[in-house]
């Protein structure tokens, strides 16, 4: 009967602490795992913003006959119209 008794005790003082600091870290882990994924939402969050003030700044920039679908590289329109301008700048009668 004391050694029903003793191994009780020890059950608790050893069994115990080790299940509540393994639940303690089961914790701690899914908090981190929760932060974790709450900063790659707001990191998602914030491309997508930028992504759409990039496209509206982009859109903003053609001219409207060109459809925004057809994936127009702004640079090399903005390119060939300078040198359209530059080719065509001596041809046109200054007034």
């Amino acid at each position: 009967m004391e050694a029903i008794g003793i191994s009780l005790v020890l059950f608790v003082l050893i069994c115990i602490p080790i299940l509540s600091l393994s639940g303690g870290l089961v914790v701690t882990s899914i908090a981190k795992q929760y932060f974790l994924f709450r900063h790659k939402e707001l990191e998602l969050r914030r491309w997508q913003a930028e992504h759409a003030f990039e496209q509206a700044r982009i859109s903003s920039t053609m001219p409207p006959w060109l459809d925004q679908a057809d994936a127009v590289d702004v640079a090399a329109w903005r390119s060939a119209l300078a040198e359209t301008v530059r080719l065509t700048a001596g041809r046109i009668p200054h007034q």
